[in-house]
């Protein structure tokens, strides 16, 4: 059987595997117990985290994103650019051809009708 602990200097979870003491019979669990607790920690807590005296610290999500640099905005390099410049073109070829194509159609169905067809 296994079990998991969890590290007390970032709360990173291992598991480990129990092992029948022959002279007991009790499953047990070696582990050291100065660097590992089975105390899970709580679901809200952010990085940096630690066990400390029986309980988990970390920070709040808002403590968390308040520490984290600004993102810079992206700027596409001029290749980038040009890339997206050719693909919009392309588009507007495309729903342009589909126009053309409907209206070609319309028009061979107005021949079609004037030379008494259906």
């Amino acid at each position: 059987m296994f079990k998991q602990i969890f590290a007390k200097a970032d709360g990173t979870p291992k598991l480990i595997k129990g092992v029948i003491n022959e002279e007991t019979g009790i499953l047990e669990y070696d582990y050291n117990f100065i660097d590992y607790t089975e105390i899970m920690p709580p679901n809200g807590l952010y990085e940096p985290i630690h066990f400390t005296n029986g309980e988990w610290f970390g920070l709040s999500k808002e403590e968390w994103e308040a520490e984290r640099p600004a993102a810079e905005p992206y700027v596409p390099d001029a290749n980038e650019i040009l890339l997206a410049r050719t693909q919009l073109q392309i588009a507007k070829m495309a729903s342009q051809q589909g126009k053309t194509e409907k209206a070609l159609a319309e028009a061979i169905q107005e021949i079609a009708k004037l030379q008494g067809g259906n």
